[in-house]
């Protein structure tokens, strides 16, 4: 999406926005004091959307704190 072309549709009538919600909700918690906000891409013509971290330098908390999706077991989305 952040090229400009939905993945879902394949319109190029996508937009961008950072943070458009600058709230606590809207926010992904690190650690107590550190959270971090996101930027929003929208495909206006069929609605898909994504959205990623807004500041990439906090990524590797992420990777040092979460699960990594292979690791996960997978029966318990099932």
């Amino acid at each position: 999406m952040k090229s400009g072309k939905c993945p879902k549709c394949g319109s190029e009538n996508v937009y961008f926005k950072e943070n458009p919600f600058p709230i606590e909700e809207a926010r992904i918690r690190l650690s107590p004091l550190n959270t971090s906000s996101f930027d929003y891409c929208v495909c206006v013509d069929c609605g898909y959307m994504e959205y990623y971290i807004s500041n990439p330098k906090k990524l590797n908390k992420i990777e040092k704190q979460w699960e990594k999706v292979s690791e996960i077991d997978q029966s318990r989305y099932i």
